[in-house]
This record gives structure tokens, sequence and C-alpha cells, in this order.
């Protein structure tokens, strides 16, 4: 174990900047990258063919042809990646998505013995795309709904984009120790 000496109020302030400073450039990313955004997902949400509408059926129907979900989801990975607040290290640091995205996009070519696993193969390909739709159609709805960063009472799909990327846990643990280092600051005030 080792021992680490209390942040100062100052060390906090300084994190908090950083990460407000992520903050303004991610939704500046986003921002610059909205025609792109916009663009793809009108290619995955198309009704016609290699669409969302038509590669959910065919996980239905038991076709091969439901892999293709997997090119969608890279492609909206790429977009994330791209609009990422982070310059070195992982793009996407989230955990959860993280492990969603490697169980789901595989790069996995069909086999015939797969239809023997249909679902335990092909839904996590599904649950792959669905949740970096999710994220897309996010990062359009708050570059539009947002000329700046809010700093306070954000939207849960804004929270969402900040937990992706690692950044709303680090504000909230920044802006709990700065509480609480300032009632510290007053009761050491009430004793002199």
């Amino acid at each position: 174990m080792t021992n680490k000496k209390p942040w100062t109020k100052e060390e906090v302030l300084k994190k908090l900047e950083e990460i407000e400073q992520k903050e303004v450039v991610l939704l500046g990313n986003i921002k610059r990258e909205m025609p792109n955004l916009e663009r793809i997902l009108e290619q995955i949400t198309r009704t016609n063919l290699w669409g969302e509408e038509d590669l959910v059926y065919r996980f239905y129907h038991e076709s091969k042809k439901g892999y293709y979900i997997q090119g969608l989801t890279q492609t909206i990975y790429s977009a994330l990646e791209r609009i990422s607040p982070h310059q070195e290290g992982e793009k996407i640091p989230d955990p959860y998505y993280r492990q969603i995205i490697s169980e789901g996009m595989t790069g996995r070519e069909h086999k015939n013995e797969d239809n023997q696993n249909w679902a335990q193969i092909c839904r996590p390909m599904l649950e792959a795309f669905w949740h970096s739709k999710y994220f897309l159609e996010m990062a359009i709805k708050y570059g539009k709904a947002y000329p700046e960063v809010p700093k306070q009472r954000i939207k849960s799909g804004w929270a969402a984009l900040l937990e992706l990327y690692g950044l709303k846990h680090p504000r909230e643990t920044c802006c709990l120790v700065l509480m609480m280092l300032e009632q510290k600051e007053m009761e050491n005030k009430d004793k002199f």
C-alpha cells in the first residue's frame, strides 16, 4: 500500500479544468464531424439492403448475411474514435463498451457450424451495433443541441457520452473532493 498525500484544492481545480477542456474538445470534435456522423446514421438506418432493418431481419432469418452488421458497427466505432477527446491511449476507454465491442465486432465470418449456436454467436453482433448506434445518435443529438458544454444539469445522453470517454466519473470525483476540501477549510476557519 502506498501513502499518497491528499489532493490540494489547487490540484483538484487543475484536474477539473483538464476534464472540462476534454469536454470542450469532445463537443468541438462532434460539431466538426457532424456531416459525417449524420451520413453514417442515414446509411445505417436506411430501409434498403444492408441497413439496420435488413440486417436485423437476417439475424432472425438465420442468414449468414447478418454477419455484415459488423461492418456497420466498425463504421460507427471508427467515427466514435474520431470524435474522442483523447489524443493518446485508448480513444474510447469505457470498459463495458470495449467488452461489448470485443465480443460483437470480431470480424468473424460465417461457418456452417455457427447455425448450431446461432443466437450465442450472432446476438453479440447486434448488441455491439445497437450500443454503437446509441452513442452515434447521442453525439448527433447533443452536438446539435449544445452550443457549448453544459455546466450543470446535463441530459442523460450527454452524460452517457461522457461515460464512454471516461470523463463523467473523474468530474464527479473532483467536484466531491473539492466540496470536501472547502468544507474542511470552513471548519478550520470556525476553529479560530
